[in-house]
């Protein structure tokens, strides 16, 4: 409840929360804020201290009539028990009426670990703290902390209690303090409440833990839970709770503490709560606005507020709190009997010091600390700092290897006359750490990062009797531990707060008016943690909406209305757990919940956002080349548009008496190494070909039969597949352009890849891809087609040999027979054209009109579809990241100039509806640019094209009918020509005939794209920018059960394209960012995968020293394939991280088209993190020569965690 002081004419009561954001937020400023005239003290505010006026709700005669207790609640996910764990064993820990107590003690009672406990904490299978109250009469919300020995295990507000009386209990999980629980110690419980003959409500409590335990004793796995924890807050005796009070923005408050010298990881668990002046703080206006409106009650400093953590004066963590609002906060009759979120369970924050060890091994004392950005009078914090020691040493060491905490961005964009007024306030804050200790457990890196975002918008109108707040925070945080082999642990955790509160009076006559209040908030939650203790997944969506009205005369409540609405949805590897419930003043409307996991997808969390208010776009000073009016250099993979090879004349480089030995060509990536324990290779050439004069004839093919070894593993021999991998190898001598080539088995492409540009004195190159996934389709004859176009003349003669190779492994012993889904397809059916036919398999896209497509009928026993797009660009769009607008072509009247923008896309059909899309990553192929760069180091993914996976499992409801369905592909803006096809995998129920589904949601909006163009003549620039979101969520009815699949796609892109000197320079800065996910439940989760691809592009390209038919060609390329992806099946878990970088830079000096001299020059940075192990590579090159390499399977020191740090480059 807000608290309001008696003697000014005006006072700021907080704005409502807001569960989603209303329907005009996107349109008109978010915040709505309202100056209350301060004879009334209605909002009644949660705040913890009693001598600030407020008002309970008690007033509202109407609400009183003779009734049984009323029970309240907060909706949380029932705490239940582990599966086969004995208990409880409950034990009373406390009991006391709390009445007049504000001031003094808290009340304590000794604590002894229950007999139960003997066997110590590490049989603790769960350990839950039980608070149950009651109170009848009148009296305000009070905060209360409950302290053992110290540490901090649960914070909350109490109920407002009405004269029928009122129960309510809080249950937390408190098994992470088992070593706290298991030794004996003192109970404090502080609840500072005031009892008069007007407020004569008394709070009665009891305090009970419940244990359970596990019936045997666990693995010996490094510990889940610390070995030993240490308070961070004030000592008894004292008039007060245990927590430190932080009373004003320069107020820091906190306790020396010296570490256990075994000490090998250290977290901080921080609890947090505001009252008094800051209880609305994020309702709060400048201080300019106060001064100006002589408001001096109003409390001010803004409406942003961040706790800040600090050890030995570094910030190793920070807090945006979520907008807790107490049970009389606002409105008090909208928390009858449901109470806000988080409001009899106050959330804590967990922040892990681990990388900072090594700062605190030392044996002294180090000071841990705590201050509030922006604070007033007062916030409550104290932590408990979780540490895990080696028992196995006595003592660990360590170093900090990067430290970043870059200070707080702030900006409040004020604008007021009188008492009106909009103030948007935003904010952000990046930290991040990373640190090495070194234990019994080896030596452990150790990342942890925080990345905030928020946004608050507080808007006064009809003289500052309406206010209305639109804020959202987004905080996003995550743990990531390595030793030198692979990764340990990864753990993310994102969580979006919106809050909407709107406050009004109306009907206001002398003494008596109408409050008018509405309030949205929610939290959002995702967290994923993987690591040598499983897999664990969670999604939350906790969204609350409420509305109400008070009439109010001579300082009393004479009539009111709360109501609230609640929806409270958990998906997890652990259960589901819903609720939905509904209540109007006391009384319960209607109330559903269940632990089922196949209601409606929580998957992508709250749709609740506000509107991203982005910040200025970009400013970028870049140049760009009309670099295809002059000359056709880049590497078109169509051999009908004329371009150069690098070996044209180019002497300086071929003009050794002794002609070297063939060049090897290769492409930066981890080795594909067979599984631990397998046997192999079992090796066969599947064809050998060489490759003339081909284009526009028919693949070369040959008859497929799968090899001996796999027939007999198919035949249920001993072995099982572990690993296939297919190797093309090939070399060429003399001059040819590069060409794009498919490999196709039975229809399905296995492999597409572009070749290597060869040189006078010969190359040789190998790409190797893992083909495990096509197992289905390797255990069956079919044909092998292998389409390269080349074209062989006088000056062209560079013929391909090559070589097409697969390699298989097997496990030792058969897997035992599935119980749930399998890892790979049990069928795989293509979507690319039929031989014969002269060109590759692949659909030829020419235009954006133009649509490929296939029909094809689903077998009836499918539970599963994923199609495996392939995509490639060529011709007048090899290029397309760089094609400016039409209108610059057509005003320039450059016909021969492609253009359609710098935006294409992908877009996969199926029966005309769009189920997914592909933003490709831009492959340069290997005379692409400046065709120098890419010898012998070629350009990321050019020997081996991505692919893209887009699963239609949700669609299957619309498949399984028996009829043909249309498989159809388009690219927006293309032009001639893009290759398209797709491999459709299907996993079949072979122990029914029938599966059955349904399609639950669908979300497909358009594509949004905008182009903001600006030149004049030859010089211009043109920023393009593009978004687009799908998502298909569907049950399947199999005999695994009934399981809903959700698929989402989330797509940006910016690009950058500026012209300069008369259209001769050209500079191309764009980003592409990609995040896709696939989401399966039962009665809990059963898999999930997200992965994140980030595909940064810089290009500059310049003529210089043109005279004549001569002139020299200057480029810059940096790019960068950046990937970080998470899956997870109980009990497995899979993490990887990929930061895969490169930079090139050269001149070519052209005479008659032809390269008479010239220099490329490229590194690469290629860095691998994985559960499975690591791998790194630092290599460069100068015109064919390797001036360094240097590569490891050594899981590096520094983090990865972030994903790369090459991003799209900025030029001044």
């Amino acid at each position: 409840m807000a608290q309001l002081s008696p003697s000014p004419s005006l006072v700021v009561l907080p704005a409502p929360a807001m569960a989603s954001p209303p329907t005009t937020a996107a349109a008109s400023p978010r915040r709505l804020f309202l100056v209350v005239v301060l004879l009334l003290p209605l909002v009644a505010s949660a705040a913890a201290v009693p001598h600030r006026h407020r008002l309970p709700s008690q007033h509202l005669a109407s609400l009183n009539a003779s009734a049984p207790p009323t029970t309240f609640f907060e909706v949380d996910r029932p705490i239940r028990p582990p599966r086969g764990s004995l208990g409880p064993c409950s034990t009373l820990l406390l009991s006391h009426s709390f009445g007049a107590t504000y001031g003094k003690p808290p009340v304590t009672a000794a604590y002894e670990p229950p007999a139960c406990l003997a066997g110590g904490a590490s049989s603790l299978a769960l350990a839950v703290l039980e608070w149950s109250a009651d109170c009848r009469g009148r009296q305000f919300d009070r905060i209360f902390g409950v302290w053992l020995s110290g540490a901090e295990l649960l914070r909350s507000c109490t109920a407002e209690p009405r004269a029928t009386g009122i129960v309510w209990s809080v249950s937390r999980d408190v098994t992470r303090y088992a070593a706290l629980l298991a030794e004996p110690g003192e109970i404090a419980v502080y609840l500072g409440n005031l009892v008069d003959s007007k407020y004569t409500g008394v709070y009665h409590a009891n305090l009970t833990l419940h244990l359970y335990f596990h019936p045997a004793p666990p693995p010996p796995l490094p510990p889940q839970q610390a070995d030993l924890i240490v308070p961070i807050s004030r000592s008894l005796p004292l008039n007060d709770g245990q927590w430190f009070a932080i009373q004003n923005a320069t107020d820091v408050q906190g306790k020396k503490l010296t570490i256990p010298s075994n000490t090998y990881r250290a977290v901080l668990e921080v609890f947090v709560s505001f009252h008094s002046n800051d209880e609305f703080w994020y309702t709060n206006p400048p201080n300019e606005y106060i001064e100006a409106n002589s408001l001096s009650n109003v409390p001010g400093n803004g409406a942003f507020r961040e706790v800040v953590v600090k050890v030995n004066d570094d910030i190793v963590g920070a807090i945006w709190p979520f907008t807790v609002i107490y049970t009389g906060g606002v409105n008090p009759l909208l928390w009858r009997p449901i109470t806000g979120i988080g409001s009899f369970n106050l959330p804590t924050y967990d922040i892990d010091i681990t990388p900072f060890l090594c700062k605190l091994l030392d044996g002294k004392e180090h000071d841990f600390g705590f201050g509030v950005t922006n604070a007033l009078d007062v916030w409550y914090i104290d932590a408990n700092l979780h540490l895990w020691l080696d028992h196995n040493s006595e003592k660990t060491t360590g170093s900090l290897i990067s430290y970043e905490a870059s200070g707080l961005v702030l900006n409040v964009d004020s604008g007021f006359s009188g008492l009106d007024g909009q103030f948007v306030t935003s904010a952000s804050r990046h930290i991040s750490a990373t640190g090495l200790v070194k234990s019994s457990y080896g030596e452990v890196t150790t990342n942890f990062y925080q990345r905030f975002s928020y946004v608050n918008s507080n808007v006064y109108s009809k003289n500052g009797s309406v206010q209305v707040v639109n804020q959202t925070i987004d905080a996003k945080s995550g743990v990531f531990a390595k030793d030198a082999l692979a990764v340990l642990l990864s753990e993310d955790l994102h969580q979006i707060f919106p809050l909407y509160v709107y406050t009004g009076t109306s009907d206001e006559e002398d003494d008596e008016y109408t409050l008018i209040s509405y309030v949205k908030l929610s939290v959002n939650e995702k967290e994923t943690s993987g690591g040598k203790m499983g897999f664990s997944f969670n999604s939350l969506r906790n969204a609350q909406s409420a509305h109400g009205s008070m009439k109010v005369k001579k300082n009393l409540v004479v009539g009111g209305l709360g109501e609230t609405h609640q929806a409270y949805k958990y998906v997890g590897t652990d259960g589901c757990y819903f609720r939905d419930v509904r209540s109007k003043n006391y009384t319960v409307l209607s109330d559903q919940s269940g632990d089922s996991c196949t209601k409606r997808n929580p998957y992508n969390g709250a749709k609740f956002s506000l509107r991203n208010d982005q910040s200025a776009r970009r400013n970028s000073c870049l140049l760009t080349l009309l670099l295809l009016l002059l000359l056709p250099l880049a590497p078109l993979a169509a051999p009908r548009r004329s371009r150069f090879p690098a070996t044209l004349r180019l002497d300086s480089l071929d003009a050794s008496p002794q002609p070297p030995p063939p060049t090897t060509f290769f492409e930066v990536d981890r080795p594909i190494r067979p599984p631990r324990g397998s046997v192999g290779p079992c090796s066969t050439q599947l064809l050998s070909h060489s490759f003339g004069y081909t284009y526009g004839r028919a693949p070369v093919t040959a008859a497929y039969e799968p090899p001996a070894c796999l027939a007999a593993a198919a035949g249920g021999s001993s072995w099982s597949l572990a690993l296939a991998v297919l190797e093309w190898s090939a070399d060429c001598r003399g001059r040819q352009f590069d060409r794009i080539f498919g490999v196709w088995l039975s229809g399905a492409e296995l492999l597409r890849g572009c070749t290597a540009e060869p040189r006078a004195t010969g190359i040789v190159w190998s790409v190797s891809r893992d083909v495990s996934r096509y197992a289905a389709l390797l255990a069956a004859p079919g044909e092998v087609a292998v389409y390269l176009g080349n074209l062989i003349d006088d000056t062209y003669t560079g013929v391909y040999h090559a070589n097409l190779t697969l390699h298989i492994y097997f496990h030792p012993a058969p897997p035992p027979p599935p119980e749930q889904q399998q890892q790979h397809a049990d069928l795989i059916f293509p979507i690319s054209r039929s031989l014969p036919l002269n060109d590759g398999q692949w659909f030829a896209i020419q235009n954006s009109t133009d649509v490929q497509s296939k029909k094809l009928v689903i077998p009836s026993n499918t539970y599963r579809a994923v199609l495996e797009v392939f995509v490639s660009f060529h011709s007048n769009d090899e290029d397309w990241y760089m094609h400016p607008p039409n209108e610059y072509i057509e005003a320039n009247n450059i016909s021969s100039l492609p253009g359609n923008g710098a935006f294409r896309e992908i877009t996969v059909q199926l029966d005309g509806d769009v189920v997914g899309a592909v933003w490709p990553f831009t492959v340069i192929y290997t005379g692409g640019v400046n065709p120098l760069f890419w010898r012998p180091i070629t350009g990321i993914a050019s020997f081996n094209l991505p692919t893209y996976d887009i699963d239609i499992t949700p669609f299957l409801g619309k498949l399984l009918n028996g009829k043909e369905h249309d498989f159809g592909f388009s690219v927006t803006n293309a032009l001639d020509v893009w290759f398209v096809d797709a491999n459709l995998h299907l996993w079949l129920d072979h122990n029914s005939e029938k599966t059955f589904g349904s399609l639950v949601s669908y979300e497909a909006p358009k594509l949004t794209l905008h182009v903001d163009s600006d030149f004049s003549a030859l010089d211009g620039r043109f920023v393009t920018s593009a978004s687009r979101h799908v998502s298909a969520t569907g049950w399947v009815k199999s005999s695994y059960g009934k399981v809903m699949t959700t698929f989402y796609q989330r797509f940006s892109y910016r690009n950058n394209n500026v012209y300069s000197k008369n259209g001769t320079l050209q500079v191309v800065n764009q980003t592409i960012d990609a995040k896709s996910g696939v989401f399966t439940r039962s009665s809990v989760v059963l898999f999930l995968e997200e992965v994140h691809r980030a595909f940064p592009l810089y290009i500059f390209s310049g003529t210089s020293d043109q005279v004549g038919d001569e002139y020299s060609l200057v480029s810059v390329v940096k790019m960068g394939f950046n990937e970080k992806r998470i899956s997870g099946r109980m009990p497995e878990f899979s993490y990887i991280s990929l930061r895969n970088a490169q930079s090139a830079h050269g001149y070519m000096k052209v005479k008659k088209n032809l390269v008479v001299d010239g220099l490329g020059e490229t590194h690469q940075v290629y860095k691998y993190a994985g559960t499975e192990g690591c791998y790194s590579r630092y290599v460069g090159s100068r015109n064919y020569t390797i001036i360094f390499d240097s590569s490891g399977d050594v899981c590096s020191k520094g983090s990865p965690h972030d994903g790369p740090k090459f991003s799209s480059v900025k030029l001044t």
